[in-house]
């Protein structure tokens, strides 16, 4: 007899946390297209939840108690809410709905729709879209919806469906399957599979889209879960060991389908980086057996099938299965590495040689490159050639920038650097090629952005020290440099743009080629941010001005709309960024001088960087916008970044730089001093300058090169709670009224466009965009931030400081990726605090000393400054002229 249901669907929403998002979820059922009261029972289940949702349950429990079924547990999991919402459905078709997501208004009713038409079907899958951080069809899966269609499980088994969220389901085929409650996270994929075994197979329905919230602050399950140890053990066992039980179960054996879904969920293992620090010896290594054994029962060419990571971590879930590095005993054939019969690498893709700076000095080619060909061993050699007879092995060497290594600290893999310097003469030919074993591979090569050249035009070419440099056919041909020559170059180049459709790249190209003809002076670009002034760029800026003797033409560059712009107009030449007459200056330009390294500092020309990248001919002075406390050779790398002059101004920070994995020599790294020391000056009044740094987890992306978007959900984050609840505590605040105090917060300018979340009061208020850094360390009495550079501007004053490090695990795992020689605990000009009472405590007591530095502080601050004698713009303009 066929059951009959009061409702088309029930939507079980497990209630945990969720206050602020759980208004939007319920509206979203309530407006659908279908009518709600008719259609649509919502079991709430509120799993113990600590928050204010369940008055909030009650008043639309109120308004519509016909739909609306209210139960209360105690926490026990969201697999255990989901179970005793399952004991109430009404209604045909059943939705497992996360309450701080949404349905589109129409979604309910396109699957009512599929699902009438598709009798013989019990599953149909909506289309996820991202929304709050990250917008848009972003999910890894969304290659199943391409189109509407009905998806076999046992032929298109890379078609997984893993949540629950984004499904209907018949209610007849739930009739005896719960979610495991030993499972905090997986517990969804495990129950799908249940429900797609029995008819093996779904349907995908593009049209209805599921709108999954991407919380700034990360989602708290998914997150959170890679530090339990449930994620390690429970969820190994109870979820992907037993999606093989089901499978042999069923069909005595373990189908692709399953394999594959178990292997998608493996690849994101392989890429932890780290165990927890509370981890065992002894449960590292039972989780390393366990992912052992999932391995050895999915195949080869599964394995190799996954999408989201690289050859190297397939090759790694390789050494894994077999025990073996894949690398090193692969076969090699027709400049191909075979592992088991899988082509695991194509020896002869450009990817295999990266040339990363490429010049002429001294009538010698010189290249600095990487490969990743020296992870196959002692077996493989490469050497570089030419038409001469020449022969030359090339010298390879770790890149520690490079590594990648896995939560065992095993290493994945590793690219290995060369610097070449060969002999020029004219029409000299350069190849490079590698032996390996028996077998000779001829190589080819990409050019990245210092490479000058393009592999992918036809006649690209790079003009330097009297060469013409082409490229063609994995061979570097240099020739004359002679007028006619360059000219034909030139337009063969220029061609090869406009068959591209490129003509705007073509008329900068001319555009350039007529300027140089009339340019007298070497030209200097400066620029600090892209959208701000007020920092060591401006600073060098003004020093030149002011000096007679001056024999460059330097110009300073920042958006037309800046508050900054028409202030510099009053000092010296001032271009427009992003602008025809920028670029055009860019590529005229001898250096480019400035206090940050992103890549619009560096590239004019945004993505069509490689097209114009040969008429690069600056030096690049990094002035840097503060002191380097931490290891960030992973990001200056020399082959990354090629900086001719590197500005330091501590005796530790130079030696970092030096000594760590950056790859400059001692004539490219200077211990100047930052410029803008030397407008520091102390007319010290009662203000408390608060100045925290961002965090890379909560930024919005760039909207204009070196600006970044509001985001709506950055009140959700820790850092705006610690540090609105700062600025807003009681405490605190009377603390400074009794000491006669102000406070002024300055947000980083990366989270500027947050400014107005923040809450003012009488006595701290958010500070002006428009205000300058020196004027505020000038003013100031004393400076609260956290793990910010601008505290070293302040202790060169000697005044004091107090850090507030009340994220510093997450810090240091999600914004900095590796510490330096700088330590707090040893090396702080002020105390540090790790939680927000402590905080407060340090600058009452800071009020109380009268914001004073304590001499212990003062004696840091003398041993470990450079220079105080505020010539530091001198120093780094004598410098530069030395290029």
């Amino acid at each position: 007899m066929k059951k009959e249901f009061k409702y088309k669907f029930s939507v079980i929403m497990p209630l945990y946390n969720v206050e602020e998002y759980f208004e939007e979820a319920i509206d979203s059922l309530i407006n659908q297209t279908i009518d709600f009261q008719e259609n649509i029972q919502v079991i709430l289940v509120n799993d113990g939840s600590p928050d204010n949702v369940e008055s909030l349950c009650g008043k639309y429990q109120k308004r519509y108690p016909q739909n609306i079924v209210y139960v209360k547990q105690e926490n026990g999991g969201v697999s255990s809410a989901r179970n005793e919402g399952l004991r109430h459905v009404r209604g045909q078709y059943v939705n497992f709905f996360d309450a701080d997501d949404r349905w589109a208004p129409d979604a309910f009713e396109k699957a009512a729709a599929f699902l009438n038409s598709h009798p013989e079907m019990d599953v149909v899958s909506c289309r996820h879209c991202y929304f709050g951080k990250e917008e848009g069809f972003n999910h890894y899966l969304d290659y199943k919806f391409d189109r509407e269609r009905v998806v076999n499980i046992l032929e298109d088994y890379t078609y997984i469906q893993m949540a629950v969220n984004a499904v209907f389901i018949r209610a007849e085929a739930l009739e005896g399957k719960k979610f495991d409650p030993r499972l905090e996270i997986g517990e969804d994929a495990l129950f799908m599979t249940q429900v797609l075994l029995d008819k093996e197979q779904y349907g995908v329905l593009p049209g209805a889209v599921y709108y999954y919230r991407k919380r700034i602050s990360g989602d708290p399950m998914i997150d959170s879960s890679v530090m339990t140890r449930s994620w390690y053990s429970n969820t190994l066992e109870y979820n992907l060991l037993m999606q093989f039980e089901l499978s042999k179960g069923k069909y005595g054996k373990i189908i692709p389908y399953i394999q594959y879904l178990v292997m998608y969920e493996v690849q994101w293992r392989l890429k932890k980086k780290t165990f927890p620090e509370y981890f065992s010896e002894s449960e590292a290594q039972g989780y390393l057996d366990n992912l052992k054994q999932i391995l050895s029962r999915i195949d080869d060419s599964i394995i190799w099938e996954q999408k989201y990571i690289s050859y190297p971590y397939k090759c790694y879930a390789f050494k894994l299965k077999y025990g073996e590095d894949a690398f090193q005993t692969a076969e090699v054939r027709d400049g191909k590495l075979f592992y088991r019969g899988i082509n695991i690498l194509n020896l002869r893709a450009r990817e295999r040689v990266r040339i990363n700076i490429l010049n002429v000095e001294n009538n010698r080619l010189v290249i600095d490159g990487e490969t990743p060909l020296a992870q196959l061993g002692d077996r493989c050699k490469i050497f570089a050639g030419d038409n001469a007879g020449g022969v030359w092995p090339v010298k390879l060497y770790p890149a520690k920038y490079t590594e990648e290594r896995t939560f065992n600290g095993d290493l994945v893999y590793q690219f290995y650097n060369f610097h070449l310097e060969l002999p020029l003469k004219y029409h000299r030919k350069f190849n490079l090629w590698a032996q390996i074993g028996e077998e000779k591979v001829e190589l080819n090569m990409t050019f990245k952005r210092h490479g000058k050249l393009n592999e992918q035009m036809p006649h690209t070419y790079y003009a330097c020290g009297g060469y013409l440099i082409k490229y063609a056919g994995g061979v570097l041909n240099c020739i004359q440099d002679l007028p006619k020559t360059h000219i034909m170059a030139e337009l063969r180049y220029i061609k090869d743009l406009l068959r591209k459709k490129k003509k705007k790249l073509a008329l900068y190209r001319l555009t350039y080629f007529w300027k140089k003809l009339f340019k007298k002076e070497p030209l200097w670009l400066l620029c600090d941010r892209s959208f701000r002034a007020g920092d060591n760029g401006e600073a060098l800026f003004r020093y030149i001005q002011k000096k007679i003797d001056g024999e460059e033409d330097v110009r300073f560059f920042l958006y037309k709309d800046s508050v900054d712009y028409e202030r510099l107009k009053k000092i010296g030449k001032v271009i427009p960024f992003h602008t025809f007459r920028y670029k055009v200056n860019f590529l005229l330009a001898d250096k480019v001088v400035s206090s940050h390294i992103d890549g619009w500092t560096t590239n004019a020309f945004g993505e069509d960087v490689d097209y114009m990248k040969n008429l690069y001919k600056f030096d690049y002075v990094f002035l840097q916008h503060g002191i380097i406390q931490n290891d960030l050779s992973g990001w200056l790398q020399k082959q990354k970044k090629n900086i001719r002059l590197f500005v330091t101004s501590a005796k530790p920070e130079y030696e970092s730089v030096l000594e760590g994995d950056y790859g400059y020599e001692r004539d490219e790294v200077k211990l100047l001093g930052l410029p803008r020391y030397d407008l520091l000056r102390s007319e010290e009044q009662k203000i408390i300058a608060f100045l925290p740094t961002w965090r890379k987890n909560i930024a919005m992306e760039e909207g204009r090169p070196g600006i970044r978007e509001y985001s709506p959900y950055f009140k959700d984050t820790a850092y705006f709670h610690f540090y609105n609840s700062l600025i807003n505590d009681p405490r605190l605040l009377e603390a400074m009224k009794q000491h006669g105090y102000t406070g002024e917060f300055y947000i980083h300018p990366a989270l500027s466009a947050q400014s107005g979340d923040f809450e003012e009061n009488s006595i701290i208020t958010i500070g002006r965009e428009t205000m300058q850094y020196n004027e505020i360390f000038k003013r100031a009495g004393l400076m609260v931030t956290d793990y910010s550079s601008v505290a070293f501007d302040f202790a060169y004053l000697k005044k004091p400081i107090v850090y507030t490090q009340f994220d510093v695990e997450v810090f240091y795992n999600q914004h900095i990726n590796k510490q330096g020689y700088f330590s707090y605990e040893r090396d702080a000009f002020g105390p540090v605090c790790y939680d927000y009472e402590s905080a407060v405590d340090a600058i009452i007591k800071q009020l109380d000393r009268g914001c004073q530095m304590e001499e212990v502080y003062k004696q840091r601050v003398d041993s470990f400054f450079a220079y105080t004698d505020q010539n530091n713009c001198e120093r780094v303009y004598q410098a530069i002229k030395e290029l």
